[in-house]
């Protein structure tokens, strides 16, 4: 969701059933590793900000009149840990994520009293975007994605995610 064409289609789309969002969850966004001298200029950094930075951006210009026309708006940006610590290898993904982290501090400070907006900032997690990356890493202390809907356990509780192990990596939820 990096191109404004894409967002005024869903945004048109929510017009045509009625015009009002009650939640936007921001959570498209891409992870590339590299350090920073080997930085891919456009695969890399440009994919990046456009995806993680422009995107949030572009997704939420788009639909903030139909959130704002609900009675209990609520805006996600889904960020990472990368938004509140810098991590070697992370030049591109840890400044599109600081970025969309400004974004969502400048929504709050502006909209805050017509809008809820909540920053989310998960731990690593095992997904195949860290295939290939130049650096040893622990995949077995990061969070794993689980099944989507979150399957009921046997207490009646969704399930969270959970890192493989019990050491969990800063900022890690669940």
């Amino acid at each position: 969701m990096s191109r404004d064409a894409d967002a005024k289609k869903i945004a048109d789309a929510v017009e045509r059933l009625g015009g009002e969002l009650e939640v936007l969850v921001n959570n498209a966004g891409i992870f590339r590793a590299a350090p920073f001298l080997d930085t891919k200029i456009r695969e890399e950094w440009e994919e990046m900000i456009a995806t993680n930075l422009t995107g949030t951006f572009l997704t939420t210009y788009r639909l903030m009149p139909a959130l704002l026309r609900s009675k209990r708006p609520h805006l996600f940006n889904i960020l990472s840990v990368a938004a509140r610590a810098g991590f070697p290898w992370n030049a591109g993904y840890g400044a599109s994520k600081w970025g969309a982290r400004g974004l969502t501090e400048t929504l709050r400070a502006e909209l805050g009293d017509r809008l809820r907006v909540t920053a989310v900032y998960p731990g690593a997690t095992d997904t195949d975007s860290w295939e290939g990356a130049p650096f040893p890493y622990d995949r077995a202390k990061m969070l794993r994605p689980g099944p989507w809907p979150p399957r009921s356990s046997a207490r009646g509780r969704r399930r969270r995610l959970r890192p493989r192990s019990s050491s969990r990596p800063p900022g890690a939820v669940g």
